[in-house]
């Protein structure tokens, strides 16, 4: 059983790409975009790069739209960068589990499929 599993609900927040890897195994990559209201009333947003292997991948590629919503389960990490400056950067790294599509996307992926 996993320990270390994190649950987080967003928006997409960038087009989903998918790729191959060296080993032909398929990942699809995209940002999340989590807001949470804070008692000021203002808002803060937190922004996980989210990776999803083999069929999960090639089906949340298929299901997903910038601005969708969507619940996702995963193994969260940090991972270090360079940014186009060369500058050192953080980001954190969600390998998902699960995810759950909002109503919009499955409507539009079942009347796409017609």
């Amino acid at each position: 059983m996993d320990t270390d599993l994190i649950m987080v609900c967003g928006t997409v927040n960038s087009r989903p790409v998918i790729n191959k890897d060296p080993q032909n195994k398929s990942v699809c990559n995209f940002e999340l975009a989590v807001s949470k209201g804070k008692p000021d009333g203002t808002v803060s947003e937190k922004i996980f790069t989210i990776c999803a292997w083999n069929k999960l991948g090639e089906n949340m590629w298929g299901h997903l739209c910038e601005g969708d919503e969507v619940s996702i389960v995963g193994e969260c990490f940090a991972d270090g960068y360079l940014d186009k400056d060369n500058q050192p950067r953080a980001r954190l790294r969600i390998n998902v589990k699960h995810a759950v599509y909002s109503p919009e996307a499955i409507a539009r992926f079942a009347n796409a499929q017609r």
